[in-house]
Formats: structure tokens, sequence, C-alpha cells
């Protein structure tokens, strides 16, 4: 059940990262781009509906190992869903605490700070998740906005050229279904990288 429910807060967080980060516009004036419209999404009945089922199921597993960085994990998630980054942040830092492998939590803490727009926050956090697994590679692309906002033009550049040089390989435990929505994913966030390299190209070349 432990590798079901990991694959699960991967799946989950990556559709959550979509979510927001295809709302993003990268005009530095509207970077908070999670105003109240993007908000009221998250907010919506379905979803409120959806993520405090889920949230509902993942307490009562939580009883029953309340040290469970995976549930402690899920229901940070669940309230990320609804936009509820406080009670999100502080599920995910109890699961960093329990975890012993904690780049997931670095990745889930760090996209909280993200969307919150406090880039230098974000970076620490994406930093740390890169020193101890990188194979998902998207990081970079978020790192590299975050330093975009931070007027580290430089870094910015370096670490969206590590974006699109990184290899991007499923995890194994995925699905043929789950494979192909990975990689659809990417093709997204992809997009949204060459929107960075055209700004940044407009920068350099002044």
């Amino acid at each position: 059940m432990e590798i079901k429910l990991y694959k699960l807060l991967f799946i989950s967080s990556f559709i959550l990262t979509l979510f927001y980060c295809s709302k993003n516009n990268f005009k530095k004036q509207e970077f908070n781009f999670y105003s109240e419209e993007y908000k009221n999404k998250a907010k919506s009945t379905a979803a409120k509906r959806l993520a405090k089922n889920k949230r509902i199921q993942f307490l009562e597993l939580l009883k029953t190992d309340t040290n469970n960085a995976t549930f402690n994990g899920l229901i940070g998630l669940t309230y990320a869903t609804e936009y509820n980054l406080e009670k999100a942040l502080e599920y995910y830092e109890k699961s960093l605490h329990y975890s012993e492998s904690k780049w997931r939590q670095y990745r889930e803490i760090a996209f909280i700070y993200y969307i919150k727009g406090k880039h230098t926050q974000a970076v620490y956090y994406y930093l740390k998740q890169i020193k101890i697994n990188e194979f998902e590679g998207t990081c970079y692309h978020f790192i590299a906005e975050c330093y975009y906002h931070l007027n580290d033009y430089l870094k910015s550049q370096f670490y969206l050229n590590k974006f699109f040089n990184h290899k991007f390989i499923p995890p194994k435990e995925l699905s043929v279904e789950e494979i192909q929505a990975y990689q659809r994913q990417i093709v997204r966030i992809t997009k949204y990288a060459n929107k960075l390299k055209l700004l940044l190209n407009n920068i350099t070349n002044k």
C-alpha cells in the first residue's frame, strides 16, 4: 500500500503543478497569477468536495500511523488542492519530519512557496530536492522562473538550460496511460519554459 500511496502522491502533485503553472503569463507585475479567479477555481464546489473526501480517508489512515510521511503528505495535497496553502505547508512539513528520503517533501514545500510568490524560499527547497533526487527535472523550470522574478537572469538562464537538457524519464511504476499523461504534461511545462526563454532572450539582447 505504501508504494501505491507514493505513486498517488507523485501523480496528484504533478497534476496540481500543471493546474497552477498553466495560468502563468510571466508578467512580473502580474506574477502572482494565483488571483481570486484561480483561487475560486481551486475552491470550486467539486474540487472542495473531492479534496475533503480524500482528506477524510487519509486522516483515518493517519490515525493508524501518525508518523507516516506519506499520509501527512497526501493530507497536505488535499489542502493545496483547496488553495489552503498554510495548512498544506503544515502537513508537508510534518511529512518532511517523518520522511527518510525527503526529496518529495522538499519539492512540495518548494511548490507552495512558488505559488505564494516567495521565490527565495522556493529556490531554497528546490535546490535541496535536487541534491537528493533530480530525476523529475521539472524543478529546473521553476527554479529558472523564480530567479527570473528575483532579477537574477544569469541563474535563470542556467537552470532553464538544465531544464531543456534534461532527459525526462517517467517513473517505472507508472502504467502506460499514466506514462502518456506524464509525457503530455512535460510538453505543457515545456511550452511555458519556452515563454520564459523568449523573455530572457529579450533581456539579454537589449
